[in-house]
């Protein structure tokens, strides 16, 4: 698999076609060292089991990074991140309107390449990003709201992250040739992989290190975003975000400090462990199971991670 992982650079530089002058150093980033995980397109190929795929996944494993890409352009304008992936942000270092129309593009190439694989593809594809816009936009619609359900919260996460990570595997399966069964069952693996993705990533932006991160934290707090963590936290103690901090890092510090009092902590992990269960679940007995159980393994390392960085009372 790392092998063909190896090929996305060559496959998405292929779909991103001729983006002209201007907006080509925008869009070429996907392509440079500092990529990130590629984790979605990693989990097509380990769902197609890459010796029995067909030549399509490679295909399938670039439309999913550049929808995640995509995205990412389109969230960091939206938070006003400077940085991602410990380096300038598109909007950071380009402009918001280049940043925006960069991320346009993007999902314009993902598009192209889901029809070049046929109508079930092209319409799954566009499903999921709309799965994404509406996550997106239902957690938006709830900033600065204390009263926030895990049920809401579980809702907008399957939408903005859950989605991605489900079409993923079920590419993979598709590439596969799985029957329609056995691709619903990746594609729910998928999308609880991806909520217990989404958990951690909260977690880290509360409690985690930098480094682990890749952002600098409080993104959710400064934009008055309530996550699992603090939505537990609120159930315990109503005053968990009164009088905090105006600096933000500050503020972060005092929540998560807060947090490892009340127990909601250990109550995130304990929603995480059902989520990741119900993901190995979905995956027994088909190609991908050994992916989804590695990757478990490090989604619980990363949220150990994050609360050791809070203290021995977490």
């Amino acid at each position: 698999m790392e092998g063909r992982l190896g090929l996305l650079g060559p496959e998405l530089r292929r779909w991103l076609a001729r983006p002209g002058s201007a907006l080509g150093p925008v869009v070429d980033r996907l392509t440079s060292a500092t990529t990130g995980k590629r984790l979605r397109p990693g989990l097509v190929l380990l769902f197609a089991d890459v010796a029995a795929a067909r030549p399509e996944a490679l295909t399938a494993a670039a439309l999913v990074e550049l929808v995640h890409a995509g995205s990412l352009y389109h969230d960091d304008v939206i938070d006003g991140a400077v940085q991602r992936r410990g380096v300038p942000s598109a909007n950071a270092e380009f402009g918001v309107p280049m940043a925006i129309t960069g991320g346009d593009y993007l999902l314009a190439r993902s598009s192209a390449a889901a029809a070049s694989l046929g109508t079930d593809v092209a319409t799954w594809a566009a499903e999921t990003v709309t799965e994404l816009c509406r996550g997106e936009a239902e957690e938006t619609a709830v900033g600065w709201c204390n009263d926030r359900s895990e049920e809401h919260y579980r809702a907008a996460v399957e939408g903005k992250t859950g989605s991605l990570m489900a079409l993923a595997c079920r590419l993979g399966a598709w590439c596969r040739g799985a029957s329609a069964s056995e691709s619903e069952r990746a594609a729910r693996a998928g999308l609880e992989l991806g909520v217990a993705y989404q958990v951690v990533d909260d977690l880290l932006d509360l409690c985690g290190p930098v480094e682990e991160l890749g952002r600098p934290p409080g993104t959710d707090l400064a934009q008055g975003v309530t996550t699992l963590p603090v939505i537990l936290g609120l159930c315990e103690d109503p005053r968990l975000l009164a009088g905090l901090p105006g600096e933000p890092v500050a503020a972060v510090r005092a929540v998560a400090s807060r947090l490892a009092g009340t127990g909601a902590l250990d109550a995130t992990l304990a929603e995480l462990d059902r989520t990741l269960a119900r993901s190995r679940a979905a995956a027994r007995g088909i190609p991908g199971e050994d992916a989804v159980e590695a990757l478990g393994r490090w989604l619980l390392a990363r949220a150990d991670v994050a609360c050791r960085a809070v203290g021995p009372s977490c």
